[in-house]
């Protein structure tokens, strides 16, 4: 884990980068840079990535999550990610960082009771307009920043 803080902080310190030590869930991982011990330093083109368990930021990309994520309208972990919307480039070193203890399996519910279930198709509809509007915007962002 040293390796990788150091790496970072003496190639990428004076940038607004956020990158995520930890992840649980990898879709489409592009590795851009080369690390030691093994480890890429990349971006994911589909996500939300998951988990808000380890991260390394510089100060300048701390200073504006500050301004840009007031008010908050999304879960913390899946704010953050926004590049887009922050400003703040977003990357993931694989693989992890920092080991997390537990299973790794869900903890959500797929036994609930039928009152519990989804909302009928057209009552989520929003949520997949949004979902979808943010799935082209990380592609979009992706395709633009292909370099650290």
């Amino acid at each position: 884990m040293i390796a990788v803080v150091d790496h970072l902080n003496a190639h990428h310190a004076s940038s607004p980068i956020l990158v995520r030590l930890v992840t649980h869930r990898i879709e489409f991982y592009e590795p851009l840079l080369k690390m030691s011990e093994g480890r890429s330093l990349g971006q994911c083109w589909f996500g939300p990535s998951g988990s808000a368990a380890g991260y390394w930021l510089t100060r300048a990309a701390a200073e504006t999550l500050i301004k840009s994520l007031q008010p908050g309208y999304l879960p913390f972990d899946i704010a953050i990610e926004r590049a887009w919307e922050t400003g703040v480039a977003n990357y993931v070193v694989r693989p992890n960082v920092c080991a997390i203890r537990g299973t790794g399996h869900s903890t959500i519910n797929s036994t609930a009771p039928a009152h519990h279930k989804k909302p009928v198709w057209y009552k989520r509809l929003g949520a997949a307009q949004f979902r979808t509007r943010a799935l082209f915007a990380r592609i979009f962002w992706c395709m633009l920043h292909r370099k650290i």
